[in-house]
Formats: structure tokens, C-alpha cells, sequence
């Protein structure tokens, strides 16, 4: 992973993180009520962007659950080293149906079989590419991993090497 990515990801407020995987975008505000018509009208594919919104949509959840699982992955190496409880965070996203994932782990799962248990169960299973590169997956957690692999048949490309110092 990037270092400027990691280091944005870590200094990203974590209380404001948490409130994103909560956030449903059908509810958020815009300058002018037709722009956010528009918009929403858009996500639903309305042909008549002008009218009323709708206050739900199948298509607003489903673009809720790809943004709720980005936000997931950028803060899930901050939550665990901290401690923080990620059930949430990880229900994000096995729900987000990304196809590519790039998550550094090292010293967050520290060879904790349990841990990585909850974090490699909770991948999508729409996932084609994780990059665990530099994540120095101990052998417990490395097991873990391969434990989980089967559940994820459309995984093509798995990145995981050492952590480069």
C-alpha cells in the first residue's frame, strides 16, 4: 500500500470514520433541493431527473453498501490497533461488493487467530483482488487466510509479501 495512503488513512478522524458506515446517502443534503432530486434521480436511474425523489431505492442501498465498505477498509487497521470493536466495520464489508481490496494488517492482527478469523470471514465474496502486500501475516493468521480462500471463488489475484522496512 502506498505510503501516503496508509499515512492519510491513519491520521483520517476515527469518530468520523465510524459515522460513515451509518450514512445513508438518500438522506444527505445539497445546496439546492433540485440538484439533490438530480442526483438521486441519477443513482435510481429515473428518466424524469427533475421530479421528486424517491425517499428509497434498491439502488441507493447498494451504492450505501459500496461507500459504507470503502470507508470499512480504510479504517479497519485503525480500529484494530486501537482496539476498537470492528463487527460494524466488517459487516461493511462483506456487504460492499468490491471486487479490489488493498488492506495493510501489520502488527493489527499480531498472529490473533480469532482476529483474523473475523476479518477474512467478513470479505466479500464479490472480491477478484486483495493486496495484503506488507501486511506480515504471522503463520496463524496466514493459515486463517487460507482457511477463508475456498469462500471467495472469484478471487483471482492475491498480493501478500513480506512487509518491506
Amino acid at each position: 500500500m502506498e505510503r501516503r495512503r496508509l499515512q492519510r488513512e491513519e491520521e483520517f478522524p476515527l469518530a468520523l470514520g465510524k459515522a460513515a458506515l451509518t450514512t445513508k446517502l438518500e438522506h444527505a443534503q445539497a445546496s439546492q433541493e433540485a440538484d439533490r432530486n438530480r442526483i438521486l434521480n441519477t443513482i435510481a436511474g429515473q428518466s424524469d431527473l427533475n421530479k421528486l425523489a424517491l425517499s428509497m431505492h434498491p439502488k441507493y442501498e447498494a451504492l450505501n453498501d459500496t461507500l459504507r465498505g470503502r470507508f470499512a477498509a480504510s479504517l479497519l487497521r485503525q480500529m484494530l490497533k486501537a482496539n476498537e470493536p470492528v463487527a460494524d466495520a466488517l459487516e461493511c464489508l462483506k456487504r460492499s461488493g468490491m471486487r479490489k481490496l488493498p488492506l495493510y494488517l501489520k502488527d493489527c492482527l499480531n498472529d490473533d487467530a480469532t482476529k483474523a478469523e473475523q476479518v477474512f470471514g467478513s470479505l466479500p465474496e464479490s472480491l477478484e483482488s486483495l493486496d495484503l502486500d506488507g501486511s506480515a501475516l504471522g503463520p496463524t493468521v496466514g493459515g486463517t487466510l487460507a482457511v477463508a480462500l475456498p469462500r471467495l471463488g472469484r478471487l483471482v489475484t492475491l498480493k501478500c509479501a513480506a512487509a518491506r522496512e
